[in-house]
């Protein structure tokens, strides 16, 4: 299968109809790691690759999920991410998809998915509700700011470790105080994100930390104090 994985992944730098063709074949018939290959291959050599292409090989265990398909449904989405937003909400969606989608928009910068990602910031999943929130951090827009507000409250400690560090890719410093929260919180995960975070947002960030690293609570002090020594 080496040799043959090797032919697909160069059969992408010779573009046109009979490469196109066959790689085609190629990612119809071939293993997993083939049909990964073949694709990736096609989309090099300008053939057609869409998103519910890609979804639906994922959703029928045809593609496993890996960095290798997030990579190229990043690539497919940046094409056409009205496309990956669609492919967002359509009803029966697996969490599993919506994870691989909500990072591809997310890398993709689609400012236009802001709606969609908000509302799988809502999903009963954990984790989509992680990669949701991700996104939005990435996409570092204001009209996020109430969705990361709520999401640095949530029940699953990684929605709030995803929601700290979002803060602070976003530079969200209206979210200083809720942020400072979480150098309190009970997972040590969460306060290292918000201690991280505030550095992110400059002078009232760190200034919070500063404030913090006085105060009472032992845990909230140590994570302060932490993340100052290394900003000294």
């Amino acid at each position: 299968m080496a040799g043959r994985l090797a032919a697909v992944e160069a059969l992408g730098a010779f573009p046109g109809p009979e490469t196109q063709f066959a790689l085609i074949r190629a990612a119809a018939r071939g293993s997993p790691a083939v049909r990964l290959a073949a694709l990736r291959s096609l989309w090099q050599a300008g053939g057609e690759v869409g998103v519910d292409q890609l979804v639906g090989e994922l959703e029928r265990g045809a593609l496993p999920p890996s960095g290798a398909l997030a990579d190229l449904l990043r690539l497919v989405t940046e094409a056409d991410p009205a496309a990956a937003i669609a492919a967002l909400e359509a009803p029966g969606r697996s969490a599993v998809a919506r994870v691989l989608l909500s990072q591809a928009l997310g890398a993709a910068g689609a400012y236009a998915a802001i709606p969609a990602l908000t509302r799988q910031a809502g999903a009963r999943e954990p984790d989509v509700r992680t990669a949701a929130v991700e996104a939005l951090g990435r996409l570092m827009h204001p009209a996020a700011e109430p969705i990361l507000r709520d999401a640095l409250g949530d029940e699953a400690w990684e929605v709030r470790s995803a929601a700290a560090n979002a803060v602070g890719d976003a530079r969200l410093a209206s979210l200083v105080d809720p942020l400072a929260g979480r150098l309190a919180d009970p997972v040590w995960q969460v306060r290292h994100q918000a201690a991280a975070a505030l550095v992110k947002l400059g002078a009232p960030g760190i200034a919070r930390l500063e404030e913090t690293a006085r105060s009472a609570d032992d845990l909230a002090r140590r994570a302060a104090a932490l993340v100052l020594e290394g900003v000294a």
